[in-house]
């Protein structure tokens, strides 16, 4: 079957999109080298690295040693703009390269609404007293901004974004936690409708290739009362939200423990022992060639 190069390049996008976490240069080499076609690899990876960057909240390091910020679609401006709103800063990314090329002032309209930025910061900092806490080099992320509704009022809205990345390669392994959790303010009735996904990509490539990539999701009114407590409540349930997902990952391995993954492990002979795997077992081979 001949494929057409606009169907060989979908492909090829489709390929680097499933990446796993932090192994998205070696799979586009990868697939570099299936399309032998350079031109056409170019035609895509912008966008591919783009839509990867974004969607898996990769952390970048800022200039002089200043912290990193998340490339999110929240903070998204244009395609090389993003919003870091803890600093009120628009930071230029390179995409193929992950890294910060530029830091300049967020303009007015490009930042929070002042109406919100109380609130705004007040859930940062809750946000990120929880990730610190309870994720290895998280990163966080919180924007404000007002929602249009039917009528002529605006809903406050606020998203936030926690991401946290290991990355192991030299003993064959690299993962990734990342939340995204959106507020809004319902004023009629004083209460914040909390919507939230989370997703879990691991890898593990010793001598094999073995991948976890799983999701929650999660739905729930919160009642509002003024900035600095609605951003304890909103964060107290994030929170246990995602505490209990990560237990219930924990039971789910206990029972692949003791079941599927016992199943397929070799059983021990009828003696109920292991087999002695010494030098002195191996010469049970010769000795039984010499009888012959």
């Amino acid at each position: 079957v001949t494929l057409t190069d606009e169907q060989r390049a979908e492909l090829a996008r489709a390929l680097m999109l499933q990446s796993p976490p932090g192994e998205l240069l070696q799979v586009a080499s990868d697939v570099r080298v299936l399309l032998k076609d350079d031109a056409l690899l170019n035609s895509v990876a912008l966008d591919v690295f783009r839509e990867y960057n974004t969607e898996h909240m990769v952390a970048v390091s800022l200039p002089e040693s200043s912290g990193q910020f998340l490339i999110t679609k929240a903070g998204e401006l244009d395609a090389v703009q993003y919003l870091n709103p803890k600093r009120n800063q628009v930071v230029s990314v390179d995409h193929i390269k992950q890294s910060c090329t530029g830091v300049r002032p967020a303009e007015e309209h490009e930042t929070t609404p002042e109406i919100m930025r109380s609130l705004r910061g007040a859930v940062d900092d809750e946000l990120s007293s929880y990730a610190s806490e309870y994720f290895p080099s998280a990163e966080v992320a919180v924007y404000g901004n007002l929602k249009s509704g039917k009528s002529a009022t605006q809903s406050q809205r606020l998203t936030m974004c926690v991401s946290s990345a290991k990355f192991n390669p030299r003993n064959y392994w690299n993962g990734r936690w990342r939340s995204l959790w959106v507020a809004t303010l319902n004023p009629t009735f004083g209460e914040w409708l909390l919507k939230g996904s989370i997703k879990v990509c691991a890898h593990y490539f010793e001598e094999g290739n073995v991948q976890l990539d799983t999701k929650h999701a999660h739905e729930c009114m919160v009642p509002s009362k003024d900035p600095v407590a609605d951003a304890a409540a909103l964060v107290k349930v994030i929170r246990q939200e995602e505490q209990s997902f990560i237990n219930k990952m924990g039971e789910t391995y206990i029972s692949f423990s003791e079941g599927p993954f016992k199943e397929l492990r070799r059983t021990l002979p009828v003696t109920r022992t292991k087999f002695p795997w010494s030098n002195k077992a191996h010469s049970l081979a010769s000795e039984l060639k010499r009888a012959k």
